[in-house]
């Protein structure tokens, strides 16, 4: 990640939420037998910071992108007997970016996994992110953009 990114009103305790959240995630719904790689990434564009966390995990498909942030919708296990999630960890999500005038989508056009969106205001404050010890060897094949978005309804 690069150096400070200039974030929207909020703790950084939220932030932190967020981002641990959606890699918990990541995690939980790998693939069985591939190694999970995840990427983080932010851009400041047109006066806010875009973020995403993308994955090589299960993914999830597109009719449920929209149901996946709902309260106490939970997630199905995998044909491995796979844990569900608890319906409260991406809508609790969701909900912290709202309260941060944010929001957060799922890339409707990432093939393998998942690549969760979210944007947040940009101003003065400045969050640093940590650095990882390591960087991940996977790229993103979009470099310079976060997500597709789907047009407001």
């Amino acid at each position: 990640m690069g150096p400070a990114h200039h974030l929207g009103r909020g703790p950084a305790r939220a932030l932190d939420h967020v981002v641990l959240n959606l890699i918990e995630n990541a995690i939980k719904y790998r693939r069985p037998g591939v190694s999970p790689r995840i990427r983080i990434a932010a851009i400041e564009v047109d006066g806010e910071v875009r973020f995403s966390v993308e994955d090589n995990g299960r993914g999830i498909p597109v009719d449920k992108h929209e149901q996946v942030f709902e309260w106490l919708h939970r997630g199905e296990p995998g044909g491995d007997g796979s844990p569900s999630g608890s319906g409260i960890g991406l809508a609790n999500v969701s909900a912290i970016l709202t309260s941060m005038d944010g929001r957060i989508w799922i890339d409707p056009d990432w093939s393998v996994g998942t690549r969760f969106c979210f944007a947040l205001p940009a101003s003065e404050r400045t969050y640093e992110l940590p650095r990882p010890a390591e960087t991940s060897p996977v790229t993103s094949r979009d470099e310079g953009s976060i997500g597709s978005e789907r047009p407001a309804a």
